[in-house]
């Protein structure tokens, strides 16, 4: 992330909510990486975050996110034996 420009923020124990990727990172490698797209304290779900998702600084953001997931890619492919090692840690009991 820091290659792109992206510096990781504090967590927010506050924030609540729920998603499936828990459940999937049990049968594939997952990353679950958070991108802010409106300024922080934004309600999602609210006409002001729809209004912030449509910022130059939220398209900022999910631009540096797409570099870092193609960077993850790259990383990938050209080091078979970390695929390799991510299938059989999933495949340990």
């Amino acid at each position: 992330m820091k290659s792109v420009g992206l510096v990781e923020g504090e967590p927010i124990p506050e924030r609540q909510g729920s998603s499936d990727i828990g459940n999937l990172s049990q049968v594939i490698p997952t990353i679950h990486p958070m991108i802010g797209i409106a300024p922080l304290g934004t309600a999602i779900h609210t006409r002001e975050f729809a209004e912030a998702a449509v910022m130059p600084p939220a398209r900022a953001g999910l631009l540096a996110a797409a570099k870092t997931m193609a960077a993850t890619a790259l990383d990938l492919l050209s080091d078979p034996a970390r695929v390799m090692a991510a299938k059989a840690e999933l495949a340990r009991p």
